[in-house]
């Protein structure tokens, strides 16, 4: 599994400002486990359980609003 930095753009929209609307460049950054990369979603896991017992906390992000991944730290199996 990789640790990754993943910037990608998210739909925005606050109701409590009538003004703010959506913002096309809402830029985010998650970091986490990658634990799906393929055409439609790339999903990072913010938790890493003991051997066997897979992750938690994951999110998942559209392929397509994927600016870029990047590795922080090598495979780990």
């Amino acid at each position: 599994m990789r640790l990754v930095l993943v910037t990608w753009r998210d739909a925005w929209l606050d109701t409590d400002e009538p003004s703010s609307g959506y913002r096309e460049d809402y830029m985010v950054s998650t970091v986490g486990w990658l634990v799906r990369e393929d055409e439609h979603i790339v999903s990072v896991a913010s938790e890493l359980l003991p051997v066997g017992e897979g992750v938690r906390a994951v999110t998942h992000i559209p392929a397509t609003s994927v600016v870029r991944t990047v590795d922080l730290h090598p495979a780990w199996t």
